[in-house]
């Protein structure tokens, strides 16, 4: 609901305006009512309405005077300024301050629907671009933690300095590193699951924060994320491995699916990181060697002797990328040298399990990237763990692997298939519904009993557009048929095709075409 904020000093009009048009029904809720400037600023305090209406002449603070506040406090919320026509003048110096709209009174109801509408596109407009921006800064985000965490030049001051542009300062003591695995058993893959742990983790290292620093919280592909420590409030740094105790134990009892962590040791230096990182991985992979201990420290590992070998982090890039372009042949040749290699280099049985299950791990990674369903893809007895297990050697290890990645790339196919057929079946609904001026992504996916993000990126994919643009668009095309027509008047049109206000259809029309609707018109008329 957009939140809405009235302020004037007669009873009489703030009973008008709260009756005057179904508010819950169009999307707003009126979350305060004040009589006077100085009231309203203080229910803003706890409310942060999205918008506000408010008139000129109030006591203890008049509306020029509660604008100037507003902007400087709160300057994304949108003031409409309610005034009589003797006003009009302070009306004029209200806009030169930042007041978008005002209403002239007295108004009926369908100027106030109009104006409320085109209110609702404007704020929805700016929360579509807050979102693309929030969403970018997280990509480029990951991107630079990947760079630097696995890339192969050796790390520089430079990284540092770009992560510090997007935000994230490693000023601290003392760093480590953890990797957090959910298991991909015979239950599958929810990507639920993720964000319920994602919610877990921030929690209980939030927690750790505010006593001794910060953390970073990096989402991988697939079921696992990347976990930093930060310790900048204390010379004492806690025992690390018991925070992650902790979320293990908070997440077994929501979920069945076990939880892995291998840590790091600890590193006093940022550019130590990546090492730190690979510690994590050899902690994490140990598993597969056979140890009931899901809170895997490295140091550990090493006074036990266990570290010999490293499962390579680039196979990771190259099977992935192959994965991702349906390459078959390269994914072939990738998994025969690696099968070559285990046989020429004699690597241990132990050793040879952590590379086999680190592949098989990555393609189900992927499976649960493209939103599969792992029992439906592989099968859902024995799981894929328990049937490499299974398997008496190297080759027969290897045929299975091939196996998997052969049915993975035909549930990347059918995937691409069914894409198609969710835009088909989305444009239909669009095109049925275009009147509706509340027509929305949401309403697209819930139609097609979808999640929202998942259908966002069939859109990116395929259509190149996001769901609203692809809304726009069609809507742009309706409006250039029925002119063609010539039997509509452009408010009408406009009305068809879900805009309330002819005056912004007018605006979008000509931001599309780089002419006006009534421009337009007389075009086909000389012609």
């Amino acid at each position: 609901m957009i939140q809405v904020l009235i302020a004037d000093d007669e009873p009489r009009f703030r009973r008008f305006i709260e009756t005057l048009v179904p508010w819950e029904t169009y999307g707003f809720r009126i979350a305060g009512i004040a009589k006077n400037g100085v009231e309203a600023l203080d229910k803003m305090k706890t409310i942060q309405s999205d918008i506000v209406f408010l008139d000129i002449n109030m006591p203890r603070m008049d509306g020029l005077r509660l604008t100037e506040h507003l902007k400087l406090m709160y300057p994304d919320t949108i003031i409409v300024l309610v005034t009589g026509y003797s006003e009009f003048e302070y009306a004029r110096r209200a806009i030169q301050l930042g007041v978008e709209e005002y209403l002239l009174k007295p108004f009926s109801a369908e100027e106030l629907t109009a104006l409320l509408f085109k209110l609702k596109t404007k704020i929805l407009h700016r929360l579509e671009h807050e979102q693309k921006e929030k969403s970018h800064l997280a990509v480029v985000r990951s991107e630079l933690w990947k760079q630097f965490l696995e890339g192969e030049d050796p790390p520089s001051e430079d990284t540092l300095h770009h992560l510090e542009e997007t935000g994230i300062v490693l000023d601290g003591h003392t760093f480590w590193v953890a990797i957090l695995e959910l298991s991909l058993d015979n239950l599958g893959f929810d990507e639920g699951d993720a964000e319920l742990l994602i919610y877990i983790v921030s929690n209980i290292l939030d927690e750790m924060s505010a006593l001794y620093g910060k953390h970073f919280l990096i989402p991988t592909y697939g079921n696992r994320m990347i976990s930093i420590v930060n310790i900048t409030k204390t010379t004492s740094p806690p025992a690390v491995s018991a925070f992650y105790e902790k979320i293990d134990k908070i997440f077994q009892r929501y979920k069945k699916q076990q939880l892995t962590v291998g840590i790091s040791r600890p590193v006093k230096n940022p550019l130590d990181l990546p090492q730190a990182y690979q510690e994590a991985m050899v902690a994490l992979q140990s598993k597969f060697l056979g140890s009931d201990n899901r809170i895997i420290c490295y140091d550990t590992l090493i006074s036990n002797g266990d570290t010999a070998g490293f499962y390579r982090m680039e196979l990771n890039d190259q099977l992935l990328d192959a994965l991702r372009r349906g390459d078959m042949k390269r994914i072939n040749n990738i998994l025969s040298a690696t099968q070559q290699e285990i046989v020429s280099k004699k690597l241990s049985v132990d050793f040879a399990y952590t590379m086999i299950l680190g592949i098989l791990s990555l393609c189900l990674s992927y499976l649960a990237e493209l939103g599969e369903d792992i029992t439906r893809v592989l099968g859902r007895s024995p799981s894929p763990y328990q049937m490499v297990y299974s398997l008496s050697s190297v080759e027969e290890c290897f045929a299975y692997l091939n196996d998997v990645f052969q049915k993975t790339e035909s549930a990347r196919k059918n995937q691409s298939s069914r894409s198609f057929e969710i835009v088909d079946q989305s444009l239909c609904y669009i095109r049925e519904h275009l009147s509706d001026p509340n027509l929305s992504a949401e309403e697209v996916a819930g139609y097609l009993h979808l999640d929202l993000s998942y259908v966002r990126k069939v859109f990116s994919r395929r259509m190149n557009c996001s769901v609203i643009r692809c809304i726009t668009m069609e809507r742009m095309k309706k409006a250039v048929y029925l002119l063609e027509q010539g039997e509509l008047s452009i408010g009408e049109i406009a009305e068809q095709i879900g805009y309330f206000d002819s005056g912004y259809f007018s605006k979008c029309f000509k931001k599309e075409f780089g002419i006006s609707p009534s421009a337009y018109l007389r075009q086909l008329i000389v012609n």
